[in-house]
């Protein structure tokens, strides 16, 4: 393990996502990667029916992401259950959500598409849920037991649960919504073609549309003298910070320098180690370590990740770009 203890590498968890030092960690006997704090940062076993031990306090991001579990039973000592953290665990289908948990994140049962038994023990205290946390599950107002336990978000942490009475599916992950279909209705197909009178010669004023606007660019130069970012053909002055290739040969720049250029406003939250990047109405979220992107409730999966390098956040360009909508070049 290179000279470190398994504690010690649990607790620099995020610093060794993707890299193949995570696998020497598994242990069918002691299947629950905990760090110091009481954050169950990933579950390495494979047992289906999963109890988890009284010191976990935390159920970190993607700590059972895509896991063929059918049943978990959650400690009392639980409070936070983070983002993705049960993402895509399809054999999934009952819940009980302790009076201990505060909080559930982001996305934290979205595409369980087998959980339908959600309770809610009694507490006093609210229960933040977070945007689509059960989104595209068989859970519904039938199913969901909450004790009178209070909670918010409840639009949007159960919206896309598109399911008849008979819970069969009515829309499944990645179908348009029934207002974002393009098939016209009988009403626009039937509608009547435009006429003009036939005592006047002058045909129908046609209005030309509004020619589309130019799609933004960025391109990235290498040399011998380094990497060159350019975006809609003016270069970025990187003061302090510089772009480089990383060891997965994906380009890394320095976000704050290419955001101001794009005019995008950047937050960095230093307690999640999440930016967020916002332009205009699109809201992308990366997690330094972790080698996903998200825009909106849309997760992309990257093949490097975002990275600290001397108190800088450096960004994958390409991933970030092309979810920014930008024309993504390379000229080396």
């Amino acid at each position: 393990m290179n000279g470190l203890t398994r504690e010690e590498l649990v607790d620099n968890w995020d610093a060794f996502h993707g890299c193949a030092i995570q696998d020497s960690l598994i242990d069918e006997d002691d299947p629950f990667l905990i760090d110091s704090k009481g954050k169950l940062v990933a579950y390495v076993g494979t047992g289906m029916d999963v109890v988890l031990p009284d010191t976990v306090k935390t159920i970190g991001a993607t700590a059972f992401q895509g896991k063929d579990i059918t049943s978990i039973t959650f400690p009392d000592s639980l409070t936070e259950i983070e983002r993705l953290a049960f993402y895509q665990c399809e054999e999934l289908t009952e819940i009980t959500i302790p009076a201990s948990v505060n909080s559930i994140g982001n996305m934290a049962f979205q595409n369980c598409y087998e959980l339908k038994d959600v309770t809610f023990e009694y507490s006093d205290t609210m229960l933040q849920l977070g945007s689509s946390s059960f989104s595209f599950t068989l859970v519904s107002p039938e199913t969901l037991v909450t004790n009178n336990r209070r909670y918010t978000n409840q639009n949007t942490a159960f919206e896309n649960t598109y399911f008849d009475e008979d819970y069969t599916p009515i829309l499944q992950p990645g179908d348009p919504r029934p207002e974002e279909s393009e098939t016209p209705s009988p009403e626009q197909t039937n509608a009547p073609e435009a006429t003009y009178s036939p005592e006047t010669t002058d045909a129908p004023e046609v209005i030309p549309s509004a020619s589309p606007e130019p799609k933004r660019t960025i391109t990235v130069m290498t040399s011998d003298a380094g990497v060159e970012v350019v975006i809609d053909g003016e270069s970025v002055l990187f003061e302090d910070a510089h772009p480089f290739i990383d060891e997965n040969g994906r380009t890394q720049i320095p976000i704050r320098a290419a955001a101001e250029l794009l005019g995008c406003e950047v937050e960095w939250d230093g307690e999640t180690q999440t930016v967020t990047i916002t332009d205009g109405d699109d809201v992308i979220t990366l997690v330094i370590g972790k080698m996903y992107l998200q825009k909106g409730q849309q997760i992309t999966e990257m093949d490097t990740a975002p990275v600290i390098v001397n108190d800088r956040t450096y960004i994958p360009v390409r991933f970030a770009g092309e979810a920014l909508g930008l024309e993504v070049n390379w000229n080396e």
